[in-house]
């Protein structure tokens, strides 16, 4: 009987783990992986139930971190938004398309964007980065 080449269940586990990280490490992506490789690990050498435990708190670990990121993340986008919101009706001021300095009062914000931008003395689309002082 001639058997074709058969992988070793490290190597496996490995393309599995690499797979699910390419992936997005989804859970779901991550235990579909596992179930494959169970179904194709070579009898005679099984892998030791250890490996999969220690996978399987990894990948809750990679899950959990990228939560706390995306969480750290939101949390600084919502302070930066409520900072430029304390501006409104505030004279301020601030660098100029031009790079002269200017002053203006805030007028409005805008927060549809990836980040707030305010419009100064009717000039909208400003980086509230570009302000260099806070008056009244």
């Amino acid at each position: 009987m001639l058997i074709s080449s058969i992988t070793s269940t490290s190597d496996q586990t490995a393309t599995a783990s690499s797979a699910a990280a390419g992936l997005g490490a989804t859970s779901d992506t991550f235990l579909k992986l596992l179930v494959t490789n169970l179904q194709h690990q070579d009898p005679t050498k099984p892998q030791d139930s250890n490996e999969y435990v220690q996978q399987i708190s990894q990948m809750s670990m990679v899950e959990q971190m990228t939560k706390l990121a995306t969480t750290q993340t939101n949390a600084a986008k919502d302070q930066t938004v409520s900072s430029t919101i304390a501006l409104l009706g505030k004279t301020v001021s601030y660098v100029g398309s031009d790079g002269l300095p200017a002053t203006g009062t805030v007028e409005k914000v805008d927060v549809s964007g990836d980040a707030p931008t305010v419009t100064i003395a009717g000039v909208s689309g400003m980086d509230p980065n570009r302000i260099t002082s806070i008056g009244a």
